[in-house]
């Protein structure tokens, strides 16, 4: 057969392969909490006080953003 045409069947068995399985990847990965929940944090600050979100929370809220590290 012809490297086109062997391209063009592998593409299309593929193509029904993720057909079949239901959902996507991306869909079946946890990626954490939905937006706007409520998440509950104790920890220390740099000088070892005990902060919660309430502590650091003023009057237009607060913006947590957490990075996981790319080192696993």
């Amino acid at each position: 057969m012809k490297l086109a045409m062997m391209r063009s069947i592998l593409g299309l068995l593929l193509s029904l392969a993720m057909l079949a399985v239901p959902g996507t990847w991306a869909e079946s990965m946890d990626w954490g909490p939905a937006p706007g929940t409520v998440v509950q944090v104790d920890a220390p600050d740099q000088s070892g006080q005990s902060r919660t979100v309430a502590d650091l929370s003023g009057t237009r809220g607060l913006l947590l953003f957490l990075n996981r590290s790319a080192d696993w």
